[in-house]
């Protein structure tokens, strides 16, 4: 949450916590029989797949209730295949998006979808004060949040926000944290065991498109391939497409698979650069569905990627995953969690920036891993 990252943010939010404390908490009683319960995950793709242990909390704690999960309208047919909910409602909010900061802009169609829902129950899982707003004037009457962006007086119950906790146990928390103060029917093992980063296991439609993509791109499916992706949300995340096409030719060389080079739209010319580093590559980038990427990621031998919203999902399907980590954020609270994971990251003094470009000459926090490193990590897990 870049919010808390930010020290007038922060300030700002902890004053309105603070000054909101003394108002009075106004609730209202769920109503009877079946619930409503919504849940707020509009951001990033990394976000959603973070939050997937803490749904699947929330639906086996909640077995006969009816949950919406927002999302970003992108995100949406991915989301309908990966999270354990009964609804998907795709959303556009312009201040989830890159190069958009609109304080506002869609924020009255968020509270018209709530209140026609008729929601007995909400869930921010980000926190986000906007959304907390449009929550509390929709009257729904349980209202769950973590603490930390100046929402907290809209609330039923405030979840104090875990500094330095993975972003997945911060959501599994604030899951926790809901079922008992709603009254919904809650089962002790999900509420109070570990949760386990099992595998994610996708739609055989997905499987299916992913074949059909690599068989248009001329790669036969069955055969042993590398994945290799050079994007990432910001320039700070990026390793570097020479490095990058060092290490695949590396593995291709020890192990015969063939390389794919994968991204989306707008990161072709990266894609291509990798490829011109490693004869006989093939790249995929711009040429996907999120589905089809998530079939893609589900075959292949390895996965090498730098700090993205793919690298997320290729760890939650279990593929051996290597990731480039940048000291843009903490690793011990962003990093992709899974089986077969392996994180590289170096520490700078400079870290955690939260940098969208990198102020630093010779970017160190990714110039001072090698391309030997990643080639050592991947045979390890595809072992």
């Amino acid at each position: 949450m870049k919010v808390l990252r930010n020290p007038a943010w922060r300030a700002a939010s902890a004053f309105i916590d603070a000054a909101g404390a003394c108002l009075p908490r106004v609730s209202g009683a769920p109503r009877g029989g079946a619930r409503r319960i919504f849940v707020f995950r509009p951001d990033a793709l990394g976000d959603l797949l973070l939050s997937v242990p803490a749904l699947r909390v929330l639906r086996a704690s909640c077995p006969r209730d009816h949950i919406t999960l927002a999302v970003a309208r992108p995100f949406a047919d991915l989301a309908r295949g990966v999270a354990p909910v009964d609804e998907v409602v795709p959303l556009d909010l312009a201040w989830f998006v890159s190069g958009r900061r609109p304080i506002l802009a869609g924020w009255g169609g968020l509270l018209r979808l709530l209140r026609r829902g008729r929601y007995d129950a909400a869930i921010d899982l980000r926190g986000d004060l906007r959304a907390i707003a449009a929550i509390r004037l929709a009257g729904i009457p349980v209202r769950i949040a973590p603490t930390g962006t100046g929402g907290g007086p809209f609330l039923t119950r405030a979840v104090p926000w875990r500094d330095g906790a993975h972003a997945s146990d911060r959501d599994v928390g604030v899951v926790r944290a809901f079922a008992p103060s709603t009254g919904l029917e809650t089962g002790s093992a999900a509420l109070t065991g570990d949760v386990v980063a099992e595998s994610l296991a996708i739609p055989p439609a997905w499987r299916e498109e992913g074949r059909r993509t690599l068989l248009g791109a001329g790669v036969e499916p069955d055969a042993a391939y590398l994945v290799v992706r050079p994007g990432a949300g910001t320039t700070a995340k990026q390793w570097g497409t020479a490095r990058l096409a060092r290490a695949a030719s590396l593995l291709r060389d020890r192990t015969g698979w063939a390389v794919l080079v994968m991204g989306g739209p707008g990161e072709e010319a990266l894609a291509l650069e990798v490829v011109a580093g490693v004869p006989g590559a093939v790249s995929l980038a711009g040429r996907t569905t999120l589905p089809a990427l998530a079939g893609v990621l589900a075959g292949a031998r390895c996965v090498v990627s730098n700090d993205s919203g793919p690298s997320h999902l290729s760890a939650l399907l279990g593929t051996p995953t290597v990731v480039v980590f940048s000291g843009t954020c903490r690793p011990e609270e962003w990093a992709p969690r899974g089986e077969r994971v392996a994180i590289l990251s170096h520490d700078v003094p400079c870290a955690p920036c939260a940098l969208r470009v990198c102020n630093v000459e010779g970017h160190p926090c990714l110039s001072r891993i090698e391309p030997a490193q990643v080639v050592e990590a991947a045979m390890r897990l595809a072992r």
